[in-house]
């Protein structure tokens, strides 16, 4: 983080989130109550710790840079806050496409796959 800092003139920091780095693990099975706590693996907790982070450092905006999974909770952060967000770096990013195939996509898929059989 040191070299990107003086080669940007910037501020370069990092955090754990939970199940990485060296963060103490979370006992997910102590609820208090009725209320149950934000999951602290799930994406909308890694989220909602990035924004807070921005608010502890007092930063209005700021670049984010994700690497595999963490590209995942700097492209949601972005969705979530767009206006705090600079700019992203994505260094191989862990994002897959969703499985399934919008309607118009999958029947232009079907007739392309019969014009296939014809061709051949």
């Amino acid at each position: 983080m040191k070299p990107l800092a003086e080669a940007t003139c910037s501020k370069v920091l990092a955090f754990d989130r939970p199940a990485f780095g060296l963060t103490s693990r979370v006992d997910l099975s102590s609820g208090t109550g009725d209320a149950k706590p934000l999951n602290a693996y799930s994406m909308a907790f890694s989220v909602l710790a990035t924004l807070h982070f921005f608010d502890l450092l007092k930063a209005e905006k700021a670049i984010l840079v994700g690497h595999s999974a963490g590209s995942l909770v700097a492209v949601n952060t972005y969705f979530e806050a767009p206006e705090r967000v600079a700019a992203l770096i994505l260094i191989a990013p862990a994002i897959f496409a969703p499985l399934t195939t919008p309607k118009t996509v999958k029947e232009n898929q079907s007739g392309q796959d019969n014009q296939m059989k014809e061709d051949n």
